[in-house]
């Protein structure tokens, strides 16, 4: 027997999956960096978000969606230096 796959197979289930995709990375970004809670989680985070925002972008390119590839490589370059910001020693010392 041959199995059928769904058209798309491979991409995420649903808009649904990828909204609670970028609801659990705002999750990660926002409350350490506010409550000063796992201050680490903030770069971790934001790294992931970037890969999120690749992978975003390759399946966006595949069927022409060049506004939501543009999109997410604001997303990506946001996401890039909340890292790089976030990673940077503090000029407040260890206070």
């Amino acid at each position: 027997m041959h199995e059928r796959r769904s058209p798309g197979h491979g991409q995420a289930r649903s808009k649904d999956d990828a909204f609670e995709l970028e609801l659990l990375a705002a999750v990660g970004l926002i409350p350490p960096a506010v409550l000063d809670i796992a201050p680490v989680m903030v770069p971790v985070t934001a790294v992931c978000w970037v890969l999120l925002m690749v992978g975003a972008m390759i399946t966006h390119g595949r069927p022409g969606q060049f506004k939501f590839v543009m999109l997410n490589s604001v997303y990506l370059l946001l996401a890039a230096f909340i890292a790089w910001a976030a990673s940077a020693p503090s000029p407040r010392g260890n206070q």
